[in-house]
């Protein structure tokens, strides 16, 4: 579709195609209103293949919104907006685009998390609720680590552990917090530390570090409802942090959600600190 733009030009509305990637690369490493999800490494090795729409016109692209879909689930996985462009108009162009497309690939509900200040209220303006809030922990390299006992017997995850994995996650976590199989197997190839816990002949938990310079990050600690209280969490979270100290990392940091007291007890126990950075997760029916 072709809407008139305030500035007399006509912009046009239309779904993204992967010759559209390097222009968007450029609109992200240029705009200052930009929201991404996923890490900086996953979404440039993603941006051809991940749906979404784009707003151009004949100076170029003014902005785009990236989705991924989990039916029932879309979740906003990209967004950039040029300066010189106000938000209001975007969004109002862009988001029925996106929820079209959404609900195309079979998604009820459009969901964000992040703490981008900028774009929550306009989002909460358009129809989105707040779900629950997730905040960030911290804690130094150089805080001695408690004992761990050794219950589980952990390894590298591989490929051929993707499907387990998949259904691991769906078991551990709500429907909101489900990771994709396209998450798990862009982890499983990126990820600076992926590591798995087996008990019995199943795989009971999981870890995935991300790290980026001295800078490293716990993306994901699950563990199977069924083996939980056993110690595999504080086994799994001790090896990564060990390991992500020994490769140079001076901050680890993770999220949860902030009614998770049992996630909030275990974190605590390593050192793991609030900080003042909290995110809502925002979601929108679509009927």
């Amino acid at each position: 579709m072709t809407i008139p733009a305030t500035n007399r030009q006509s912009t046009t509305i239309r779904a993204i195609r992967p010759a559209d990637a390097p222009r968007l690369v450029g609109l992200m490493e240029s705009a200052w209103r930009v929201a991404i999800r996923i890490s900086p490494v996953e979404f440039h090795s993603r941006i051809r293949t991940l749906p979404g729409v784009l707003a151009e016109d004949p100076v170029g692209v003014r902005g785009f919104i990236q989705i991924e879909a989990a039916p029932p689930l879309a979740f906003l996985v990209a967004l950039g907006v040029r300066d010189t462009w106000h938000l209001t108009p975007y969004l109002d162009l862009l988001l029925p685009a996106v929820e079209k497309l959404a609900r195309r690939l079979q998604a009820d509900r459009l969901v964000y998390i992040g703490g981008d200040e900028w774009l929550i209220q306009p989002l909460l303006d358009r129809g989105f609720t707040a779900h629950e809030w997730v905040t960030t922990l911290e804690r130094p390299a150089d805080l001695p680590l408690p004992a761990v006992a050794a219950v589980a017997r952990l390894r590298t995850a591989h490929r051929l552990d993707l499907s387990r994995l998949t259904h691991l996650d769906a078991l551990a976590f709500g429907e909101l917090w489900h990771k994709a199989i396209g998450q798990l197997a862009e982890g499983l190839a990126q990820a600076a530390l992926f590591l798995l816990a087996e008990m019995e002949g199943q795989i009971v938990g999981y870890i995935w570090c991300d790290i980026y310079r001295s800078h490293a990050h716990i993306t994901r600690l699950a563990v199977h409802p069924a083996y939980q209280g056993r110690g595999i969490g504080r086994q799994l979270l001790h090896c990564v942090l060990s390991e992500a100290i020994a490769q140079g990392a001076a901050r680890i940091t993770l999220n949860t959600q902030e009614h998770n007291l049992r996630a909030m007890t275990l974190y605590r126990r390593f050192g793991f600190t609030p900080t003042d950075m909290r995110m809502p997760l925002l979601v929108k029916p679509l009927g």
